[in-house]
């Protein structure tokens, strides 16, 4: 009973992307055989995405208190995150930030438009385009993210939980999901993390071993 009443307290945007999170881990399994042969810790790192998406989403509903703002993150996150999942059953793989880095000032070029529609299909785009509308359209008549203000308000909470996600993220391995995949490789790409160099006695000695 305390965890529905939990549940029914989350901010809906938090609903919305778990429920998305757990159909793209069915969708992937079985149509892309994606968890076959992973080993323990690889399903622990599966079911890491549901409380890194709890953290994060339910620290920004606490923190965010502009409704503009949440309604416009609520339509867009939804929408590229549902995206994010099609980019992954097209290439079999999820979205790396680095390519958007590397690639940034050639994304414009007609070349690119066209490596992309190789990659994603017209319905694809289809099912963006309509996702953000109908979102749109019910957040303009029915608020329906701005007035889902979440469980607590404190914004002590909310800070917690994104330094929580943020720890997670730089400290453990890729999860398989694919916004926190994205937030590692783009912490990765800005801030790469020193890698260990042997001094040349030390390649010395472990020639001569």
């Amino acid at each position: 009973m305390n965890l529905l009443k939990s549940w029914n307290n989350l901010w809906l945007t938090t609903k919305v992307i778990l429920a998305f999170c757990l159909f793209h881990s069915i969708w992937f399994y079985f149509k892309l055989k994606m968890y076959s042969f992973f080993e323990i810790q690889d399903y622990l790192l599966v079911l890491l995405a549901f409380p890194l998406l709890f953290l994060f989403l339910e620290g920004f509903s606490r923190i965010v208190s502009n409704k503009f703002i949440r309604s416009f993150f609520s339509v867009v996150f939804i929408a590229l995150y549902f995206f994010m999942g099609r980019y992954h059953f097209r290439v079999r793989q999820s979205f790396d930030f680095s390519i958007l880095a590397d690639n940034f000032n050639e994304m414009f070029h007609k070349a690119s438009f066209g490596v992309m529609s190789s990659i994603m299909k017209p319905k694809d785009i289809a099912y963006f385009v309509i996702i953000l509308i109908v979102l749109g359209l019910f957040e303009v008549r029915k608020r329906i993210f701005s007035n889902s203000m979440g469980l607590l308000k404190k914004r002590r909470i909310g800070v917690l939980f994104l330094g929580l996600f943020y720890l997670i993220i730089h400290f453990l391995p890729y999860p398989y999901e694919e916004f926190s995949y994205v937030t590692k490789t783009a912490l990765d790409y800005y801030f790469p993390k020193k890698k260990f160099k042997l001094t040349d006695k030390e390649k010395d000695r472990f020639k001569n071993n």
